[in-house]
Parts: structure tokens; sequence; C-alpha cells
């Protein structure tokens, strides 16, 4: 029998040991094929015309899945090549040489990396279509993708990417053989020392968590700690010391939990338990790495998966706040407007509810009592009277209605994040009208505005008399706003875009239609790339704990043997494994899930969004997914010892 020959019978012996790890590599090269078609083939113009660069979106999205999934595959033959140690050493003991070994495991690992890259590609492209379409579904594109089959140059990208992964899981295997050592064969195991653990680490561990968590929370403007550190220091030390108390509470918090279990006299003693709960004292502690990866994995996962899943179910309620009109911009040239109202009165299919002709005055307003660093010492604002507030508000059927006297204002804002906001109520702000400071005292912020935030970003409502008088000041920068909604906004595409050719840049056109499809691009783009890593990250935590447990189902089955021996029954030893791999499975998926929560908090607190629906739906369907390699990993270790 050739070495070949060989390597090929070993990769059917051992096929049960390989199947999860080919099947996350097959969905790995699905995703890495399916991003380089997308990247390359699909027209920029996909992306609310233009407005997205798809090449940059999917390059950057390859790159680091790319990066996972090399360290990933090394984990796992890393994994694969300790459950064989035994095996490679009886090869060497019946006088085959290591080079020889070596060259049988080089080839083992080459056809199981090339069968499943060959597999990964017949099934990525026998898809793309299907993602192709899922993509444009959730970015709201109405046109057509003509790319049913990936091009002979992303195919072979491919390739060449993964057969590199491969040749370098395969070198590791070859290497693998010179580091054996028949002397170990005949070794035997060493009694286990009871873990330690120590209260200064679990003061520690939960010191680290606690001010992580403690800063993630804290408000960004007003917190000394980010001023200290800066916007991009901070997120750094925020993920290292919750990195690091993660795996101080595996390493010591949870080994200290057990023993205080081992106390219970009654519990300790009964069955099983005693048995399980030395199991677990050591497993946990040998393998807190491997948990603290597994948590932040999944705290990762599903903070990224949540967020872009969040904001693209808000993206229709965001733009209707941020455009409470279908359209609107500056009128600079009468006649252009003219012929605007004369297309739109044509457009019979698009019936209009209301236009409105807004005057108003531009002035900058002091805004350094503020204290908020964010926005600087100076703002243009854009000041309407009371009674043209009142007006909007009935048109756009808000239930706002003003009743302002002398220089009482009440300021209109649209804050997507409370803490680079401000707070205007109860400031005296000084407007400059030509040279000439007029004081308002903000009687009201109202977090809502008339006018769409593309056109007019602030706006300050005054008293009537006010802004008669302002207005009325030959030198004050007079500008008049053209406001239209349509019963129907949602469809007005062509329309849109025949109104803005015939404005400038500087009529500061803004529609809802817009920025409702350039939100549902860049959101439906980041939620189509967040789901394919969240599928590949959650195959890939589910398989190392599944490659890890077996293991250690192998090195445990002469133990189990020798209790059915003894008398015990399978079906204890089976209740006992269901509860030693539920903890090990659960603890560090409980530990992500509330990384997620606490992250998921800060971004809501951040940009003032409700999270809880869009958290609860990934939570769910990320267990549910965790679960089966769950239940997979509990079958294989039942079967790896009992039988």
């Amino acid at each position: 029998m050739t070495l070949l020959q060989m390597a090929w019978k070993n990769i059917l012996h051992n096929l049960s040991m390989y199947v999860l790890y080919v099947f996350t590599m097959i969905l790995a090269i699905i995703t890495f094929l399916t991003f380089s078609v997308i990247a390359r083939e699909v027209p920029s113009e996909v992306a609310s015309g233009g407005f997205l660069d798809l090449s940059a979106f999917f390059t950057g999205a390859s790159v680091i899945l790319l990066l996972f999934i090399t360290l990933f595959s090394w984990c796992c033959h890393a994994f694969f090549l300790k459950k064989r140690k035994q095996e490679m050493k009886l090869y060497s003991m019946l006088g085959m040489a290591k080079k020889q070994i070596g060259r049988m495991l080089f080839y083992e690992h080459l056809l199981l990396g090339v069968g499943t890259l060959v597999i990964g590609c017949l099934i990525g492209s026998a898809l793309l279509r299907l993602f192709v379409m899922l993509l444009m579904s959730f970015m709201g594109y109405e046109g057509s993708v003509s790319v049913s089959f990936p091009a002979s140059s992303d195919l072979g990208y491919t390739v060449i990417i993964f057969l590199g992964i491969t040749l370098l899981t395969s070198v590791q295997s070859y290497h693998f053989s010179y580091r054996l050592k028949l002397s170990e064969l005949f070794q035997v195991e060493g009694e286990k020392v009871e873990p330690t653990s120590s209260w200064l680490l679990v003061v520690l561990a939960f010191l680290c968590i606690g001010v992580g968590y403690r800063l993630a929370l804290e408000n960004i403007l007003t917190s000394h700690i980010w001023k200290l550190l800066g916007l991009l220091l901070s997120p750094m030390v925020i993920v290292g010391l919750v990195i690091i108390g993660t795996f101080l509470l595996f390493h010591t918090v949870i080994v200290l939990l057990f023993k205080i279990v081992k106390k219970h006299k009654a519990t300790y003693w009964n069955g099983l338990n005693m048995v399980g709960a030395s199991q677990l004292l050591h497993r946990v502690k040998d393998n807190a790495v491997m948990l603290t990866a597994v948590a932040i994995i999944s705290a990762v996962t599903l903070t990224v998966v949540g967020t872009t899943y969040a904001s693209y179910s808000i993206n229709k309620e965001y733009t209707a706040v941020s455009n409470p009109n279908s359209m609107m911009f500056i009128n600079h040239n009468a006649q252009a407007v003219k012929q605007i109202n004369q297309l739109i009165a044509k457009d019979t299919e698009r019936p209009l509810a209301y236009h409105a002709s807004v005057q108003a005055l531009l002035t900058r307003a002091d805004i350094s009592t503020l204290e908020n660093p964010f926005l600087g010492q100076e703002q243009e604002v854009a000041l309407i009277s009371q009674s043209m507030f009142n007006k909007l508000t009935s048109l756009q059927r808000k239930d706002e209605k003003l009743t302002l006297q002398g220089r009482e204002a009440v300021v209109l804002t649209i804050d997507y994040s409370e803490p680079f906001g401000a707070n205007y109520e109860g400031a005296s702000i000084p407007l400059q009208v030509k040279g000439k400071n007029v004081e308002l005292q903000v009687k009201e912020h109202i977090h809502d505005s008339v006018f769409n935030s593309g056109t007019a970003s602030t706006t300050v409502v005054l008293s009537n008399d006010l802004f008669h008088k302002l207005l009325q000041k030959k030198k004050a920068e007079r500008i008049r706003y053209e406001l239209y909604q349509f019963k129907d906004e949602a469809h007005v595409k062509g329309l849109t875009e025949e109104i803005e050719k015939r404005l400038t840049d500087q009529d500061l056109f803004s529609s809802y239609y817009q920025e409702y499809t350039e939100g549902l691009g860049i959101f439906g783009l980041l939620l189509f790339i967040s789901s394919f890593f969240g599928l590949v990250f959650v195959s890939a935590v589910g398989t190392l704990l599944y490659g890890k447990l077996r293991i250690e189902a192998e090195n445990n089955r002469d133990r189990y043997q020798l209790l059915i021996k003894m008398g015990v029954t399978k079906k204890e030893i089976t209740a006992s494994i269901f509860r030693q791999l539920c903890i090990l499975f659960s603890l560090p998926l409980l530990i992500g899930i509330v990384h997620s929560l606490v992250a998921m908090m800060a971004f809501s607190k951040l940009f003032t969004i409700s999270l809880k629906g869009p958290m609860t739906v990934c939570v769910i369907l990320y267990s549910g997914i965790y679960c089966l390699f769950f239940i997979a990993t509990l079958r294989r270790y039942y079967k790896t010892v009992l039988s």
C-alpha cells in the first residue's frame, strides 16, 4: 500500500472527526467566493446609485475572513494531530520512518483540503446567483444583475488562497512527525494535580470585567477617562480588560466555584457528581484559553450582527425622522422652482400632499456656553417664525404648537447620538445678524424638526415679532426653502432624479427617497456581510469545542469503561456526560451573551436607538445553531466512551 493510499484510507477512517471542520471550511470557501465575485463583478451602481464602493467593502471583509479562517484551520489541525499522536507513534514502532509518516500526513491533509476546496467551489458557484439576489433584496435594488456563475479569475483567486492555507496546514502536519518520541508511547499518564485558585485573581477578574463594562457604559462626552485616553484608545482598553477578565473568569473563578460545590457533601457524593466535578475542574482550567476565545467570538458576532440588523430594521423610521418632507431644497432660482412645480403637477401618478414655501433667515449662533467639544464654538442655524412652525406641524400632522414672546426661542435638532449632541434648553444663545448680537433665551429644545436635516440641520423658532424685526434688517441673509410632500413618497425615484437635475449643489437638495435608499444600501450591505460572518464564526466555535471534547472523550474512554465494569449504569454515565458538556458549552455562550448585551447597551445609549428586539432575535438564532453543535458533540461523546 502506497503512502497516498494510506492517506486516503485514514481520511475515510477519521471522517467523523473531520466532518465539522470540513463543513466550516466549505462555509468559509462559499463566503470568500461570494465576496470575491461581488467585489469584482457586481457594479457599484447597485449600491444606491454608486454611493457605496462594493469592491472596498467586500475586499476588506475577505481579508478579515482569511485571517480568521487561517487561524481556525491551524488550531483544528493541531487538535487532529494531537488526537492521532499515539497512532503515529505506533507507525513509528512498526518501522515507518519519520519522513514517511510526515509525507503520509502531508498527503492526508492535502487531500482533505483539496477535496474541501472542490466541494466549496462547486456549492458556492451553484448558490452564487441566489446570494447575489439576496444582497440585492437587502439593499433594496430593483434592477437586475447578470451574475450567475463566478468568472475563472474569481475561482482561480479562491483556489490559490485556500490552497495556500491547505499547504500551510499540510506542512504543519509534516513537521509534526519529527516531534514524535517513541518513548512517550510507554509512559503512563501521571495523576493530575487538583487545579489551584487564588482569591486575588478572582478579584482581578471581576475588577477587569467591571471596569471594562463601566467604561463602555459611560457618557463619552462627560467621562474623564474617555477624555484622557481618547476616542481611539478607550475602546481598545475596554476590549483588553474584558478579554483578560474573561480568561481569569475561566481560569480561576469557575474553578473556585466548583471547589465550593465540592464542600457540599450531599451533592458532591451523589451518584457520579464527584467524577463529573473533578473532570470539570481540570477541563475548565485546561481549556481556559479556548473557552475565552469562544466567549469573545460569540460576543463579537452577536454585537456586530445585532447592531447591523437593528440599524437595518429602523432605517425607515430614522429616515422619516430626519426627512419629514419628501423633498426639500433652497430656492436660489425662481425659474427652476417654477419648472419643478410644473413637472410635479404633470405627474398624476404621484399626487402631492402639500407644497410649502418657507421664508427663513440664515445666521450663526454662539454655542460656546454649551461646552460641547464636538460642536465647536459657533453653529449655522436657520431662523423661522412661530406661525410658520405651527403651520408646518399642521401639514406634517404633528402635535407641537408653540407660543413665544419677546426673545424666547425653541431649538429644533435631530440628534442621532445623545453624547455628541447638545442640550440647548435654558441656555442663552447670542445670534450674529450682520455683526450685531441678538441674545435668545431658549425656552425648549425639541429633538425633532420640520425641515430635512440634509438641507437645514439646526433650526431656531422665534416669536413672530422678533422674526419679522430681524427680517426687515437690510443686511439680513434671507433664504427660502421649498418643501414638498407626496402621498406615496417611497416610489418617487424617477421624479426625484428629474428634480435634482434642475438644481445645483448650492440648493442643498434632500429627499426622503434618496436617504432611505442610501440607508437601505449601507445597512443591507453590512447585514449581508455580518450574516455570513456570523455563520462562519458560530460554526468555527462549535467545531473547536467539538474537536477538543472529542479528544477528551478518546482519553476518558477507558475510565468510563472501568466504571461500567464496576456496576455504574450507562444511564448514570450519560447523565453525567450531559451535565459536563452542558456546562462546558453553556458557560462561554452565556458569558458571550452578557458581553454582547453590555456592548449593545453602550451602542443603544450612544445612538439613542432600541436594540432589544434585534438583539433577542440574534441571541435566539445564534444559540439555536450553537445548540446543534452541542448535540453533535454530545452524540459523538456518547458513542466514543460507550462503544
